[in-house]
């Protein structure tokens, strides 16, 4: 890390090798931080930059013990490969684009309740901008075996602040959701409290 008000600059390449193959990661960030006021230290508050990460091809099962180390307990299978870019402005993520894809997925966690999050296929896509106070949805769409969902449109950036519905009302989103509700049900019956 270098001194505030000067780029610090990150680039992690590894090859992760599992039983299945190899797997390539590769994540590059480089971050200006703001010279702050006297008395404080180094922070993101402010700062601009960019950050990328590319991930090909990954096994998950091989990432279990990374997952195990923050004291969560999840069983992995299947492969993932991500390619994202963002922007960094006044300390946030903004403008992001980025593509997901994903195959044989199968993940087991407590928070399923004995249930397992499974599909064969996964493909998503973002193209999200920020400007003022909007966050501007130019294209995001998943699909699953089980669902698929479009969406576009912008939602305010205090969306997340104390009167949320009064701003989720202030979005305007346009978009559709496919839903196999028997599949999800089969899949997720202590998930979704079905008996």
């Amino acid at each position: 890390l270098r001194l505030p008000g000067k780029t610090s600059t990150l680039e992690l390449d590894t090859t992760l090798v599992a039983k299945a193959g190899e797997s390539k990661i590769h994540a590059a960030a480089d971050v200006t931080p703001v010279k702050p006021k006297k008395g404080k230290g180094w922070t993101l508050e402010g700062a601009t930059g960019s950050l990328t990460v590319k991930v090909k091809d990954l096994d998950l099962e091989s990432i279990e013990p990374l997952i195990a180390l923050s004291g969560t307990e999840v069983k992995t299978k299947g492969r993932l490969s991500v390619d994202l870019k963002s922007e960094i402005k006044d300390g946030q993520l903004a403008n992001v684009t980025g593509k997901v894809t994903g195959s044989g997925l199968d993940v087991a966690a407590p928070q399923l309740k004995g249930d397992r999050f499974q599909t064969r296929v996964l493909d998503a896509d973002v193209k999200v901008t920020t400007k003022d106070k909007s966050i501007n949805i130019e294209s995001l769409r998943l699909k699953t075996d089980w669902a698929s969902l479009s969406l576009s449109g912008s939602v305010p950036t205090d969306l997340a602040g104390e009167d949320n519905f009064k701003s989720l009302w202030q979005s305007d989103l346009v978009g559709s959701f496919d839903c196999d509700l028997p599949a999800v049900a089969s899949l997720m019956p202590n998930t979704l409290g079905l008996k």
